[in-house]
């Protein structure tokens, strides 16, 4: 039996991925407060501004379809974010907030490609977004891992 999806179900599932990448400029726009070194800061800024970027190429796809898009983190994910920062109070270092920010990246791309892989509910359009917008993410995590080799030879 074959069903059609409706565009409801598709702006639910883009809401849905929404929520984090808003994680995403969240935990970005802490970590570029954060660091100490200028040139961390600038590379983080760029990430931060991609994951920006990415909210507004799904906010916008969400209303070409006609759905509303939402706009902030959901509670969940707000406790989510409290737990994060919680854990970290310790991140003194700019070589522990590149892990920190490796993590996140790393996070990001892996539940995307999750949500590719069990989303039902996505049209095409949609699916190669949120699939340019993971391998983005993956971009990311290789950018940060490279400025692990900068923290570690100023030491």
């Amino acid at each position: 039996m074959v069903t059609s999806i409706t565009t409801r179900e598709v702006v639910q599932e883009l809401n849905q991925y929404l929520q984090g990448i808003y994680m995403g400029v969240d935990a970005f726009e802490k970590y570029v407060d954060k660091t100490k070194s200028e040139e961390i800061k600038g590379a983080l800024s760029e990430i931060h501004s991609t994951y920006k970027r990415h909210a507004g190429l799904i906010t916008n796809r969400i209303s070409e379809l006609g759905g509303e898009p939402i706009t902030k983190v959901s509670l969940v994910g707000k406790l989510s974010e409290i737990y994060e920062d919680i854990k970290e109070l310790t991140v003194n270092t700019d070589l522990e907030l590149l892990e920190k920010a490796y993590d996140a990246c790393k996070t990001g791309f892996i539940m995307g490609q999750k949500f590719l892989n069990e989303s039902k509910n996505l049209d095409h359009s949609s699916y190669q977004l949120i699939k340019e917008l993971v391998h983005d993410s993956e971009e990311c995590a290789t950018r940060i891992s490279g400025l692990f080799e900068l923290v570690i030879n100023k030491h």
